[in-house]
């Protein structure tokens, strides 16, 4: 069943028709969205696949683009004529929106008015067609960042009608890869031990221009302080004990390593993911409370408190940084990104181990990262991750649940994937080894 009917006028839509349908295509499946040139194959028959997908629809998106109202043939203006497709998918919408009053309307007719065109005023259109501009309209501009807003828009109007699971997509293919075996001996991962062990981190954060950029107050001594309050907040054991005590642990900062030509070790990698507790997830989503409507009391990654932070394991994480650095290149001398034969993405699935590991299978897993970092969202979207804006001033929301978004994934093929990623997780958690003694020729 196609959930969602995109309505479009070729002559006119060639740019802005598939823009929507990828987009779309980033949050449902393909079975959820119907689009004329992508689901009538050679040798179907049009109109019933059109009246098929007209019957079953839920949500049906009416893109008007510039002259969208006065397009003619040699037989004069197309809106006229009854065999026009755009003009019969309109009035088809309509008549299954004629319901007894007090019951909800099957179908959510959303015009989408392209750029500088305009929703036609009533006497503009054939009579049967009049209800249609009566409804609200979204304004979309197929300029990107202009256009990411009113897509925003979009899906809210789309899952307020059809429900709204979380969407996304937890990058299965590239989270089942391995790392590279031959290069065991070359990479490692180490925790934090001791507060020196927090100076890659600080080095890594304040070098990468995209994260020192996100939080400019977070530098230095300053992100030093940061990184050592949630070393605090996430040790194993709380205070009067430091963190760094022989006895305690800390699951929230994690480096990798690359051995060097000479046997010393460096850190080329950090991943620091914070567990929630369900209010720190409340507070970064900005959902379930009312003091969260004012943007001026949000909180974001920088001001976590105790009662944000959860010791052990959390169905709620936060991914604040995971980067690797960057080295020059010689004979080009262009900066690059270490080669790490996906030690780097094993990283993250071996800290996603630490945190998730006491987990049952049916507990729903949420990301959350922190808003205006390209570059998380850059490694997350390298990952397969599905980005979810929520709200700027405190994070981007990339979900991963369990039972499986109805809209996005069928049952069974999900279930599988998804057992295949925990096993996986669970493998790095088992096969790669975390080195938590401070460094060689330091003390605690």
């Amino acid at each position: 069943m196609k959930r969602i009917f995109i309505s479009y006028r070729r002559s006119i839509s060639k740019v802005s028709a598939p823009l929507l349908y990828v987009h779309l295509r980033k949050y449902y499946d393909k079975n959820q969205v119907f689009m004329d040139v992508d689901h009538i194959q050679p040798g179907d028959e049009f109109p019933e696949k059109i009246r098929a997908a007209l019957a079953t629809c839920e949500v049906f998106l009416a893109i008007i683009d510039k002259n969208w109202a006065t397009v003619e043939d040699h037989n004069g203006l197309r809106l006229e004529q009854e065999e026009d497709w755009v003009r019969r998918e309109i009035l088809t919408v309509l008549e299954r929106n004629r319901v007894p009053a007090g019951e909800t309307p099957p179908v959510k007719i959303v015009p989408i008015v392209i750029n500088d065109a305009g929703m036609p005023d009533a006497p503009e259109l054939p009579e049967p067609l009049r209800a249609f501009c009566r409804l609200n309209f979204v304004h979309l501009q197929t300029e990107w960042k202009k256009f990411q807003a009113g897509i925003r828009e979009l899906q809210s109007l789309i899952e307020d009608h059809l429900g709204s699971p979380p969407t996304g997509e937890f990058g299965f293919e590239v989270l089942t890869k391995k790392a590279n075996p031959a290069a065991a001996d070359r990479f490692r991962y180490r925790a934090v031990a001791k507060p020196d062990d927090l100076k890659p981190y600080i080095d890594l954060s304040d070098d990468d221009a995209d994260i020192a950029g996100a939080n400019p107050e977070a530098s230095g001594e300053s992100r030093w302080g940061l990184y050592d309050r949630w070393c605090q907040l996430t040790a194993k054991l709380p205070a009067p004990l430091d963190w760094y005590h022989p006895d305690n642990e800390v699951r929230s900062f994690l480096t990798l390593e690359r051995k060097l030509p000479d046997g010393s070790w460096m850190p080329i990698g950090v991943s620091i993911i914070l567990p929630l507790t369900p209010a720190g997830g409340v507070k970064l989503m900005c959902t379930g409370a009312p003091e969260n409507d004012d943007h001026a009391k949000k909180i974001n990654a920088l001001s976590l408190g105790w009662d944000d932070l959860v010791r052990g394991p959390s169905p709620c994480l936060l991914l604040d940084t995971w980067i690797i650095a960057k080295h020059r290149q010689t004979p080009s001398k262009k900066w690059a990104r270490y080669v790490h034969d996906y030690w780097g993405t094993c990283l993250i699935l071996r800290h996603l181990g630490e945190l998730w590991s006491d987990l049952g299978p049916d507990t729903p897993r949420t990301f959350l990262a922190e808003p205006d970092n390209p570059a998380i969202h850059r490694m997350l979207w390298k990952l397969g991750f599905e980005r979810r804006n929520r709200n700027a001033a405190s994070g981007d929301i990339y979900y991963f649940q369990y039972p499986p978004n109805p809209y996005l994934y069928d049952e069974h093929n999900f279930i599988a994937r998804y057992n295949k990623v925990i096993d996986n997780i669970d493998r790095c958690r088992d096969e790669y080894q975390i080195l938590r003694e401070p460094a060689a020729g330091s003390s605690r």
